[in-house]
């Protein structure tokens, strides 16, 4: 079976688009036969087509981007491999919004993680145009009819643990209501441990309102810091010097990466 597994337009430094990468790579190395479509600036050991010149967080403009700019690369990228799909089996999507358009142009059967929460009307609606969706947790599977349940897989070979006590509390995911790091900050300041905040602010109005207000007036630099991008594999180096993993999420989520990764 000929696999083509469809990346994220990301760049490769978190969640969907970390998980992608290290699938194509683990599956390659279990002998099977899988492509990876991704933007041109990854550096995956596996075959690879580009998806697009460049991952969106790489892009110069990438913050003066419309949302709809935006919303067309995305498309692109995951529509790409229509042109490539008869030299395959099996088509392997991630990202459920931008999931329509490839479904609808597929000849062949459509696979798509759901790494992100569905709406009722748009899981039937992929469902309608033949996507075989799988969840990521027993959780996730109880609201909807998915067609299974597969976790996350974790590359162990890149993660070494720590013994030593950390200096510091951490939260790592996107700045949102939901992750909880208003949460997180006020943990930190009524245990007095300093907190390290890794995490994208975002462009979206909802993402800005929430940093200045609820985010920006704490950091100071010292007890509360702030890091916006940092590669994946420096992830890990922040997790064993931490003392825990602040994980307050507001609503239960697909899965939580990161609280596998910490442990």
């Amino acid at each position: 079976m000929k696999i083509a597994l469809v990346a994220p337009a990301f760049g490769q430094t978190g969640g969907p688009s970390v998980l992608v990468k290290d699938l194509a790579e683990a599956l390659t190395k279990k002998g099977v036969d899988v492509t990876l479509f991704a933007p041109a600036d990854w550096e995956p050991t596996a075959k690879c087509i580009p998806s697009m010149p460049q991952s969106l967080w790489n892009m110069e403009d990438f913050k003066d981007q419309t949302a709809s700019l935006r919303r067309n690369f995305q498309m692109a990228s995951q529509t790409a491999v229509l042109k490539f799909q008869d030299e395959f089996d099996l088509i392997h999507l991630n990202i459920p919004s931008f999931s329509a358009g490839p479904l609808a142009g597929a000849k062949i059967p459509v696979l798509l993680s759901a790494h992100s929460r569905i709406p009722k009307d748009q899981f039937w609606q992929l469902k309608e145009l033949g996507a075989h969706i799988v969840a990521l947790s027993q959780a996730q599977a109880k609201k909807l009819p998915y067609d299974s349940v597969i976790w996350n897989g974790l590359n162990l070979s890149s993660i070494r643990p720590s013994f030593e006590p950390g200096g510091y509390l951490l939260t790592i995911g996107r700045l949102t209501d939901q992750k909880g790091i208003h949460t997180a900050i006020a943990i930190a300041k009524k245990a007095r441990v300093p907190l390290i905040i890794i995490g994208r602010i975002g462009n979206g109005d909802d993402r800005q309102i929430y940093f200045k207000g609820e985010i920006e007036p704490h950091i100071d630099g010292d007890n509360i810091r702030h890091l916006d991008t940092v590669p994946h594999e420096e992830i890990f180096s922040y997790l064993r010097s931490a003392k825990a993993l602040l994980f307050p999420i507001v609503r239960a989520e697909t899965f939580g990466l990161v609280a596998a990764e910490a442990l």
